[in-house]
């Protein structure tokens, strides 16, 4: 994908074309860092069903929200015990994402390596 940057006049660079690689999950730090902006938040992942949306903070406290009664998402209900079963599936759910998206080590070595 094409990627473009400029940054601020007074950031001193040396303007280039390069063939590397770009990760967009590096775009916001690279933002922030040439804006001297402090991030809002840190690492975090999202999971969500039509009704409910569980953020997992890696440094911050956990989200819940129900977004059939709070679309806006201004209620964090994380410790609700109403909601401790929906929070479980939504936790499985992520997990279970990660275990089929994730790299797996081989249980035979590779004669190449």
């Amino acid at each position: 994908m094409p990627f473009i940057i400029k940054p601020p006049k007074d950031t001193p660079v040396v303007p280039r074309v390069s063939d590397a690689l770009v990760e967009l999950i590096d775009f916001p730090a690279t933002v922030e860092a040439l804006l001297d902006l402090q991030p809002e938040h840190t690492k975090a992942v999202m999971c969500r069903t039509r009704n409910y949306k569980y953020v997992r903070r890696l440094y911050e406290t956990d989200e819940l929200y129900d977004l059939q009664s709070d679309p806006g998402e201004t209620v964090n209900r994380i410790d609700d015990p109403a909601l401790s079963d929906e929070l479980g599936k939504l936790k499985d759910r992520l997990l279970t994402f990660y275990q089929e998206t994730a790299d797996a080590v081989p249980h035979k070595t590779n004669r190449r390596m």
